[in-house]
């Protein structure tokens, strides 16, 4: 069989219990594979004994077992190890397929293992020229490794450079340490750092969280270069802090300064004369200024923004004038040559529908989608007690029925205690035989549990799907099982439901727990039937013979724009309706549908007109505002 493009190694988180672990290449022999377990926080590597495998031989690979669990905060690496030497002797001239098929695997296996050490190696663009070597071992000897200034070639720096970086580099920790003990704290968190800042840059030298009055004192002027900041930040508490020198320089003409419970923090420089301190209040000390990565932006001498990236700039409304111009141009394109009557455009506008019924409205996108939830579980029953996870039972789970055909939303407990902030997550399975079977999309998103009371985690991918009357499960999912020691509420047993706790997922079955279930409540979303109307306009042209009516359709699921919406108008304001035809072409607008509905009213008159859409249930359809009505006349 052909070795497939499967280069090692695979890795796999420990968590303190798994002893088997996948690989996915292909190995000849067992005695290839080499296991490491590398701590992450050390970074100490330990290689592994392997007690069994499967998969050798196979192209898709297999699994090892070892012989204890690697730890949780650990990686377990599989990698290929074939020794570079010619693994089959030919003997006479006979030459089998399964020999030579043996052969060329054994290479091309050897080649993998090469290519996952190349692709840890440091390398260069391709787009450089010939690397040149390193000098010789005597050359390199105690020196420092550069480059030229044009990155072509190494350069050693050396002599009064390459010593002057360390002089610098001790005096900077030597001026801290300095400054740490001859100015210390006089209450809070004593920050310390590796180097002494540069010109113009602060050096906090206190830090105040005190919840009465203090005083500070700073160095004299003379400890102080004047290219030096100082800063002294609150970080929490309501007494003053009043600030003066130690050499009685004056503050902002003032023998003292007092840094108050509405202040930020307070930044002082001594003056070009360097006899007296000039401070600045509400400052933010050593935050960086920009437009870049982490800058905090701000406004330029002329008080306006500078130019900044808003590629990923989140939860702006879109420029609705801007859609509606270019609809109308695809319109425009669309209907060709003809007569129409006054341009009718819609904006929903903060939910303005005269009915939006089974929908929900989205002020961002300017759109209605549909919305029905429902919340079933236990979490509305009083508690009873309190069950501990941790130790041999770090996961739990409740068993219940979906009352709706949809999504699940959200899952809430209620924890009574917490030892540490515990990261986790839930997991929707289906049920099989009482126990959890099969994940069902997604996990929720990670929720820290560092504190008491009511604790929501979100389903944010809507893709953990439930069906009507089926039986699922909700499990909670610590990412250290190992380390997690929280106390959650329970209730007296509920019929319809189950609970469990165990040490592994599978483990969890309904009926462990005997008295009680624990308190959850799931939130459950389905697509329901919509209805959308608005108040009827008045056309600037009475009794139109055609109707075209232009809505972005935004479909996801399995929901068919062909079927599962309808349309229909009215010209005498809602009295008499025709029904609209449904679309048997889209357009591509941005990321969405652009979708045409007509509609003929034969010898129907009015002027009064107004429009009503209707999604199916189920139908996961988001409408947004038709932006224009182009009214077709005779």
């Amino acid at each position: 069989m052909t070795v497939e493009n499967q280069l090692p190694p695979t890795n796999t988180n420990g968590d303190g219990t798994t002893v088997t672990f996948g690989f996915n290449f292909k190995i000849q022999r067992v005695e290839f594979l080499k296991v490491t377990q590398t701590i992450i926080a050390t970074g100490e590597e330990t290689e592994l004994s392997i007690v069994s495998s499967t998969g050798i031989g196979d192209p898709a690979g297999g699994t090892i077992t070892v012989g204890s669990a690697p730890p949780s905060g650990s990686i377990v690496s599989v990698d290929s190890n074939v020794d570079f030497e010619q693994l089959v002797e030919l003997d006479g001239n006979d030459l089998y397929p399964p020999t030579v098929e043996e052969m060329i695997d054994a290479v091309v296996i050897q080649n993998q293992g090469q290519e996952t050490k190349i692709n840890r190696s440091v390398r260069v663009p391709v787009s450089d020229g010939v690397v040149p070597s390193l000098p010789a071992q005597a050359q390199r000897a105690d020196k420092i490794l550069g480059f030229t200034a044009d990155g072509s070639d190494f350069l050693m720096v050396e002599g009064a450079a390459a010593s002057q970086a360390y002089v610098d580099q001790a005096e900077a920790q030597a001026d801290r340490a300095v400054a740490a003990t001859t100015y210390p704290y006089t209450s809070g968190e004593q920050k310390t750092g590796a180097f002494m800042p540069g010109t113009d840059e602060s050096l906090t030298l206190f830090t105040y969280n005190n919840a009465s009055a203090a005083a500070a004192t700073l160095p004299a002027m003379s400890g102080i270069a004047t290219s030096y900041n100082i800063g002294i930040g609150r970080t929490a508490g309501s007494g003053d802090v009043t600030i003066s020198a130690a050499d009685g320089a004056l503050i902002n003409g003032a023998s003292s300064i007092v840094l108050n419970s509405d202040y930020l923090c307070l930044d002082l420089k001594p003056n070009e004369a360097g006899d007296e301190w000039v401070a600045r209040d509400k400052v933010a000390v050593g935050v960086p200024i920009g437009t870049g990565a982490g800058d905090i932006v701000a406004l330029d001498s002329n008080a306006k923004l500078p130019a900044i990236d808003g590629s990923q700039l989140t939860n702006l409304p879109p420029d609705q004038t801007a859609r509606g111009i270019a609809i109308v141009g695809i319109i425009n394109d669309d209907l060709g040559e003809g007569i129409y009557g006054e341009v009718v455009s819609y904006s929903f506008a903060t939910d303005s529908l005269a009915e939006s019924d089974g929908a929900a409205y989205d002020a961002v996108t300017d759109s209605y989608g549909p919305s029905t939830s429902a919340e079933i579980g236990t979490f509305g029953q009083s508690q009873t007690s309190t069950e501990n996870l941790g130790g041999s039972y770090p996961y739990f789970g409740v068993k219940f029925t979906a009352s709706v055909t949809g999504l699940i939303d959200s899952v809430k407990i209620q924890v009574t205690s917490s030892a540490t902030g515990d990261t986790v997550n839930f997991r929707l399975y289906d049920d099989d035989g009482g126990s959890p079977g099969t994940q069902i999309g997604t996990s929720s998103d990670n929720l820290v549990i560092s504190s008491t009371g009511e604790k929501t985690a979100t389903f944010s991918a809507e893709d953990a799907a439930i069906t009507l009357g089926t039986d699922y499960w909700i499990v909670f999912v610590p990412q250290t099982p190992g380390s997690i020691s929280i106390a959650i509420s329970a209730c007296a047993l509920q019929a319809g439901f189950g609970s469990g706790r165990a040490g592994s997922i599978a483990g969890i079955s309904d009926g462990s727990n005997t008295s009680l279930e624990y308190r959850m409540a799931i939130t459950q979303s389905s697509a329901g039937e919509m209805t959308l109307r608005p108040d009827p306009v008045t056309l600037d042209v009475a009794d139109p013979s055609d109707v075209s009516l232009y809505v972005e359709l935004s479909v996801s699921g399995e929901a068919d724009i062909s079927t599962d919406i309808q349309c229909r108008f009215s010209i005498d304001g809602g009295s008499t309706w025709t029904t609209a035809e449904v679309p048997d072409a889209t357009y591509t607008f941005g990321t969405e549908n652009l979708v045409r509905f007509d509609a003929a009213f034969d010898a129907l008159t009015g002027s009064s007109f107004v429009w009503e859409i209707t999604t199916d249930e189920g139908a996961n359809i988001d409408v947004y505002a038709p932006k224009v009505v182009p009214l077709n006349l005779d």
